[in-house]
């Protein structure tokens, strides 16, 4: 009797957690968002073409130093808790991005991830390898793609101001301390 318990038990526990994986074997529900990352960026946004390198420390600092267009190389955006500066050389600038909010695709990047990141009336459906992710922030609905094998984002959208951000070679990194 012990043995067929114990045989019983065996099963539930396999069942149990094979009903945690769908047909592919992946999970059904997305990967966490991985809160500290660098990665390199393709923004398209107001018909210009940016290419750039982003170093995000647990969703509350982001650096962004701009290697494309030309007449931006070597600006760097950081952006904090406690607001966003540019910086050029010698030239520091502190500026409030709330104010313009569909003006900064830095500002709208982080809106939206920090939406996502909040669960902000986010609608998720799953496609492929891929998680879409779907809401709203002040520059309008935006639509966030997710690797459902490394929990990286892949692409952040947002249609109403012309916005795509396509990131690549992304990896993890150790936060700030």
């Amino acid at each position: 009797m012990k043995r067929i318990w114990s045989a019983v038990l065996a099963l539930l526990f396999v069942f149990a957690f094979m009903g945690c994986k769908n047909k592919e074997g992946k999970s059904s529900t997305p990967p966490a968002i991985v809160p500290s990352y660098e990665a390199d960026v393709k923004i398209s946004f107001n018909d210009v073409e940016i290419t750039c390198h982003v170093v995000q420390q647990n969703f509350e600092e982001t650096e962004i130093e701009i290697y494309t267009p030309e007449e931006l190389k070597g600006f760097i955006i950081s952006k904090t808790q406690d607001g966003c500066s540019l910086k050029f050389k010698d030239m520091d600038y502190k500026m409030d991005l709330s104010k313009y909010p569909n003006a900064s695709f830095a500002q709208i990047m982080t809106q939206a991830y920090s939406s996502l990141v909040n669960s902000d009336g986010i609608k998720v459906t799953k496609n492929n390898k891929y998680w879409i992710y779907q809401g709203s922030i002040d520059s309008g609905k935006f639509i966030i793609t997710q690797n459902d094998e490394t929990g990286f984002i892949n692409k952040i959208e947002v249609p109403k101001v012309g916005m795509i951000a396509e990131f690549s070679n992304i990896k993890s990194i150790s936060p700030k301390q």
